[in-house]
Parts: C-alpha cells; sequence; structure tokens
C-alpha cells in the first residue's frame, strides 16, 4: 500500500515552488488544483493514508534543510518493521535507518520532526516540532 501511495502521490501532481504557485515562500496545503511541492505532496500522501484507515499516530512529517539551504519534506510512516519514508522525488520507499536526503551524502543536518512516537519523546506534545541533530 506505502509503494502504491507514494507512486500515485509522486505522478499527480504537477510540481512547484510556492513562489510561482502562491507568491509567497511557504504554504502548506493538500493540492487540490494539482499543482504542490514536496511538502503538498506529503500531506496528500498523509490524507490518503488516513482516508484508507491509517492512524494518524503511525504518520510524521519531518523537514530539512538539504546541502544547498532548500527545505524538504517527507512523510514517514511508521510500522512494526520499522519508520519508512515517503519521499516527492523518488518511488522506494526506504527505512528511515537506510535514508538520507537527497543530494547529501550525510546524515548529520538539522532535520525537524512532527508527532514523535510518545515512547521516543514521552514529554512532546504530538503536534508540536522537534529538531533532530542526525538523523
Amino acid at each position: 500500500m506505502l509503494s502504491a501511495v507514494n507512486a500515485n502521490v509522486n505522478d499527480t501532481p504537477v510540481w512547484e515552488s510556492d513562489d510561482n504557485h502562491y507568491d509567497i515562500r511557504e504554504h502548506w496545503t493538500i493540492p487540490s488544483d494539482g499543482i504542490g511541492d514536496c511538502e503538498d505532496y506529503a500531506l496528500m500522501k498523509r490524507k490518503i493514508l488516513i482516508d484508507d484507515g491509517v492512524s494518524t499516530n503511525l504518520l510524521r512529517l519531518a523537514t530539512a534543510y538539504l546541502p544547498d539551504g532548500a527545505l524538504h519534506t517527507v512523510l514517514i510512516v511508521v510500522t512494526d518493521g520499522g519508520d519508512y519514508i515517503l519521499d516527492s522525488v523518488t518511488r522506494d520507499i526506504r527505512d528511515w535507518n537506510e535514508t538520507s536526503l537527497p543530494g547529501s551524502n550525510a546524515k548529520a543536518l538539522p532535520m525537524f520532526v512532527a508527532g514523535l512516537p510518545p515512547t521516543l519523546y514521552p514529554r512532546m506534545h504530538p503536534c508540536r516540532w522537534l529538531q533532530l541533530t542526525t538523523f
């Protein structure tokens, strides 16, 4: 199911930056007009998985700075077999531990994750962002 959702969403919207599409730097939305960028793709994947019955407790959004300074957002799906990344730049579903950012050899760039599991960060509110120093 994850592979199908990732591939279908990656193939559906036309990629366009928020600067070009909305004339603002960042605008997070589910792309109802068929146009979006990485965070919009991640939100669309999240909505489809929720509509298919996946618990919101198992879905995380992660945003990191790429080496060129651009922000990139992915969807993380927590499963019994590991935490998997659904990324707008690839059809491949990868385990969190086997993933680095596109265009980066390092895993030491700052990353921000929303909704980490309470067993990992028990005092963290599920709707707050947490900065990870490595991933």
